[in-house]
């Protein structure tokens, strides 16, 4: 478990950690086990720019998915994460009030896929990665925000912070 200088839990380990069931118990055991699978909503943001989630955290809602749909993805329904996006620093991929479904299994950096991260202050971030031998591209889909690069101690620590990919996303017109 990770504490940030003030003894609580990171935004990546809040995401990270075991929680059980919350919210309307009894409607979530009844989705679990047939058809649908229920994934846990987190009112915390993702953004490219300053994302929120404090150590408090915790999945407010759930969301039912059907279960073949995860098992053909691949998907663990326990290490689903549903996260809003705050910001257009994904865009057009992603725009501000997307909900997105984060995979805590799938924390492997691969180049060309979005994943959601803890970044060194903190914060919780979205951003397309690129993997290079020897440093990592940190891309925002909208050219308006600005390309990271880590490289050295930097990159390799940067692995450690990656929560999880985005697997899925769904906009309200």
């Amino acid at each position: 478990m990770s504490l940030n200088g003030k003894g609580a839990l990171t935004p990546r380990a809040a995401f990270l950690q075991q929680r059980p069931l919350q919210g309307n118990e009894k409607l979530v055991k009844l989705i679990r086990g047939n058809e649908f699978e229920a994934i846990d909503r987190w009112d915390a943001f993702l953004a490219a720019g300053k994302g929120t989630l404090t150590e408090e955290t915790a999945p407010s809602r759930h969301l039912a998915f059907s279960a073949t749909w995860l098992r053909q993805l691949g998907i663990d329904p326990e290490q689903g994460a549903l996260v809003p996006i705050r910001d257009d620093a994904m865009a057009p991929t992603l725009r501000a009030g997307d909900l997105v479904m984060a995979d805590r299994n799938r924390a492997e950096a691969i180049s060309g896929r979005v994943y959601a991260y803890e970044d060194r202050d903190g914060t919780v971030r979205t951003r397309r990665l690129e993997r290079f031998p020897t440093q990592i591209v940190l891309r925002a889909d909208n050219p308006a925000h600005q390309t990271e690069i880590r490289s050295g101690a930097d990159m390799d620590t940067f692995y450690d912070e990656i929560i999880g990919e985005v697997v899925w996303s769904c906009r309200t017109w």
